[in-house]
């Protein structure tokens, strides 16, 4: 046994070591899949990165194992994480999708509540959770340090995971054929769902990568143009990342997007907007960077938008929003709406475009009810007047996914205005599928506590 542990200590101590920190420029082996969804802080020493669920890698890095230990360290700060989203940081054989093992961080819930999940994952699909942590912010901030190490000569594998402090530790024990054999494998960093493509979102400042047991393969003869203006991206170097993509095929969607946005650090606006030429919305990878854009770089972008695209701005706008808009209580979602729909009003669909017109009434409404989240209960009722108003215009058959009167019913209520609650209330009871569900639902909402002592209004949910 002493010789065992004495051979298993020589193997540590002499292993080889792949150090990634981000106080420095990004070395060569590095490749960025999606400039758009990274940006390296040098002042900070991280690497910001914006995870969108079903999105493809973001970054990657070549290297090769041969005998002995392999070991993952991960250190990073989870900023943001919604329901659906989440980070992969793992190890995969060159060339395959297929992940050999990984640390995950996922987040799921519902009804106001998120959960993160902290796992590691072995052999593919196998997963082991280390911890879970409920919550209702999914701004809450997490230092997250996450230790995954393969140990051949003891055929087991140790995943750790240290949230905020406290220690989560797991070993399990690999058969021989589940053992990887040597060869050439790389580092990914990638959005934890890797499906369907949402506006889900996982942000993180990673401080710091370790690779024990490994080294890097040879370097690439030369790197592509848009391999390096990728690179260069990241970094904060828009000029000479312009250049780079000045090599680039001029009619590749993805470069387009990133020439956008590297004109616009520049302040070449004009160039910028026409970079964002209307093909691009054709490319459903192209579309999905400039949704994941408009809300992780919604200030840079928005104005490219509108002045790209002009009305189809609302459409890109509530594309990038859906899946999260149902959110209220977190203040992003709040201030994108009552922020950055602001020509709202200037939106005027043609009138037989039923579309259009669902989609107006459809930020009406959703603006609205940030509007009353944030108690400004008057601009709330201006919306939520003009959405039904239109509603009133729509086919039978597509308003019957509006709550606008259950709404404007939980609107009054806060607000004090009984009359004006038991009113809205009784249309929505009137108009709901089922009333028995509909008054349940009222009867469990918080907000219209006020009204349980009022005998008109128990009569009203009585029926």
């Amino acid at each position: 046994m002493r010789d065992r542990v004495a051979q298993l200590a020589a193997i540590v101590e002499d292993v080889d070591v792949i150090a990634l920190r981000f106080d420095q420029p990004l070395p060569s082996p590095w490749q960025i899949d999606d400039p758009t969804a990274a940006h390296q802080d040098l002042v900070g020493q991280h690497l910001q990165i914006d995870a969108f669920a079903g999105r493809g890698p973001i970054a990657r890095l070549p290297f090769e194992w041969s005998t002995g230990p392999l070991g993952l360290q991960v250190d990073l700060v989870l900023e943001r994480g919604e329901w659906g989203s989440g980070l992969v940081v793992g190890v995969r054989p060159l060339g395959s999708p297929t992940l050999l093992s990984a640390v995950r961080i996922d987040i799921s819930g519902g009804g106001g509540m998120f959960r993160r999940r902290h796992s590691c994952q072995v052999g593919g699909a196998e997963e082991y959770i280390l911890t879970q942590e409920p919550g209702e912010d999914p701004a809450r901030p997490s230092h997250l340090h996450f230790t995954l190490e393969l140990l051949p000569e003891l055929g087991q594998i140790a995943c750790s995971a240290v949230v905020d402090g406290v220690r989560h530790e797991r070993r399990t024990r690999l058969a021989a054929d589940g053992l990887p054999p040597p060869g050439r494998y790389e580092l990914v960093v990638m959005p934890s769902s890797f499906s369907t493509i949402t506006g889900l979102w996982s942000s993180a400042k990673l401080r710091a990568l370790t690779l024990r047991g490994a080294r890097f393969g040879a370097a690439p003869t030369e790197e592509p143009p848009v391999a390096y203006a990728a690179r260069l991206l990241v970094q904060g170097e828009a000029e000479a990342a312009l250049a780079e993509l000045e090599r680039a095929p001029d009619d590749a969607p993805q470069p387009a997007i990133w020439r956008a946005l590297a004109l616009s650090e520049l302040g070449r606006w004009a160039e910028a907007t026409a970079a964002l030429r209307p093909g691009l919305l054709d490319d459903p990878a192209a579309r999905a960077t400039l949704l994941g854009l408009m809300r992780a770089r919604r200030q840079t972008i928005a104005p490219l938008v509108r002045a790209a695209y002009g009305p189809g701005y609302f459409r890109l706008f509530w594309d990038a929003m859906s899946d999260v808009v149902r959110h209220h209580g977190d203040p992003l979602i709040e201030r994108a709406l009552t922020t950055a729909l602001s020509d709202l009003g200037e939106f005027r669909p043609a009138a037989g475009d039923v579309e259009g017109h669902v989609l107006k009434v459809t930020l009406l409404f959703e603006r609205g009810r940030a509007w009353g989240a944030l108690r400004q209960e008057q601009r709330a009722r201006v919306d939520l007047a003009a959405a039904a108003a239109l509603a009133e215009l729509l086919p039978p058959a597509r308003r019957a996914d509006l709550d606008i009167d259950y709404e404007r019913a939980a609107l009054e209520a806060v607000s004090g205005r009984r009359d004006a609650a038991r009113e809205f209330a009784a249309r929505a009871l009137l108009r709901a599928p089922s009333r028995e569900l509909m008054a349940d639902r009222i009867r469990f909402d918080p907000r219209f506590a006020a009204l349980v002592d009022d005998p008109a209004w128990l009569e009203l949910l009585k029926g």
